[in-house]
């Protein structure tokens, strides 16, 4: 028994210091892919379009499926392909549209997508400039585009979009800065907009929230010491997320990092090492985890996704942790798991790059040897379909 206390002992030590981390998924079956859009409908994560070639643009649509790490494709954009469209959820129905098309025009016509007919219908046209690179968010069962470029102009404006009336109203523009290529995302029913590229070809790092109850911006921090563009990010459990792109000497960047609306204040967290550092990615997020995919590296398309833990996830998460009981044997280099309710829990170790080595679903005590591993750091992920626990676990 003193052995076992001692183990649990070590074992919440190494919890207490687990690192928020990128573990790789299955690859998108389809065309290697940039400036794509993404977005989310509950659990289920969706990319459409994107540039696949110098020459060529797609109007796909593929939906991931986060729980069991699938992908199916489902019915396609109903316009030709488009490069750096925008997209927002309201009421579990997306909505797609503007974006430049191959022959260098862009688009101002938006469809929404009803992921439970798989199919798509045009809504009204959005009546600002033509544009693509737009930053985009939803808010309170509104949806909001704001900034991008026509290709010879950036801009600043903002729009929101009412679902009920099929209708666009301008609002106030962003007072920081025109920009293009921007990061968006919204928390406890305000917009965020931070980074971009300006019309001088300077690139930002400041960070504003929009009120949509004023419609008023207010700035409120800037993320890192300097500018990137065509950045990724999203918000998870009333954070924002913000990393990658690339920077003004065209340099791809693998930082990444955590806003507190609370605060105003930006902390750098998990690097994107794994992921590789990329511009045009697209992005997505669940309630818990966020997802990076796809994107350009110097010249090389990508169709890889990624899979991000927040910091600290493992700690606010009770649910599983009442669910099972585990600790690490380090005498027998093995993990030991208790389920104290029936149920299948699904068992997973990932090396420190995001490679799983070890996948295994139990449904009542069971011994995992590590033996066999080469000695080092893991991350040891636990989950059901209700909740997940994650930490790091060293091998010695």
């Amino acid at each position: 028994m003193k052995y076992y206390i001692l183990t649990i002992f070590l074992f919440a030590t190494v919890l207490v210091k687990s690192q928020n981390y990128w573990a790789q998924k299955t690859d998108l079956p389809s065309s290697s892919r940039y400036s794509a859009v993404g977005f989310s409908i509950g659990d289920i994560g969706y990319i459409c379009c994107g540039r696949i070639s110098p020459s060529s643009l797609a109007n796909d649509l593929w939906m991931y499926n986060t729980t069991n790490d699938s992908w199916t494709q489902k019915t396609s954009l109903p316009t030709q392909g488009l490069y750096a469209p925008s997209a927002f959820v309201i009421n579990g129905i997306a909505y797609v549209g503007n974006g430049a098309y191959n022959s260098g025009g862009n688009s101002n016509n938006f469809y929404k997508y009803n992921p439970t007919t798989d199919s798509w219908s045009q809504v009204a046209s959005f009546p600002g400039s033509a544009r693509y690179g737009c930053g985009f968010f939803a808010i309170n069962g509104k949806g909001y585009i704001c900034g991008g470029t026509t290709g010879s102009m950036y801009l600043a404006d903002l729009w929101e979009y009412d679902p009920i009336a099929d209708s666009w109203t301008q609002k106030a523009s962003i007072p920081g800065s025109e920009r293009a290529h921007p990061v968006c995302f919204s928390i406890n029913n305000m917009g965020y907009v931070t980074t971009g590229k300006k019309m001088s070809g300077s690139y930002l790092n400041d960070t504003w929230k929009y009120n949509p109850l004023t419609n008023s911006w207010s700035q409120v921090g800037s993320i890192g010491n300097f500018g990137r563009t065509v950045a990724a990010g999203f918000t998870i459990n009333g954070k924002g997320y913000c990393g990658s792109g690339v920077n003004e000497q065209g340099v791809e960047l693998d930082d990444f990092w955590e806003f507190d609306p609370i605060t105003g204040a930006w902390t750098q967290v998990a690097t994107i090492d794994e992921a590789t550092g990329r511009h045009g990615a697209a992005t997505f997020a669940t309630p818990t985890k966020g997802y990076i995919l796809t994107g350009l590296n110097t010249t090389i398309y990508m169709k890889d996704i990624w899979e991000y833990w927040p910091l600290n996830a493992s700690i606010s998460n009770q649910t599983i942790k009442d669910k099972i009981q585990f600790y690490q044997n380090l005498q027998k280099q093995s993990l030991e798991f208790s389920v104290l309710e029936n149920q299948k829990i699904q068992i997973r170790i990932y090396s420190i790059t995001g490679q799983i080595v070890h996948s295994q679903t139990i449904n009542t005590t069971t011994s995992i040897s590590m033996a066999n591993l080469p000695k080092g750091a893991y991350i040891l992920r636990i989950s059901n379909e209700e909740d997940q626990f994650s930490t790091k676990i060293l091998h010695l």
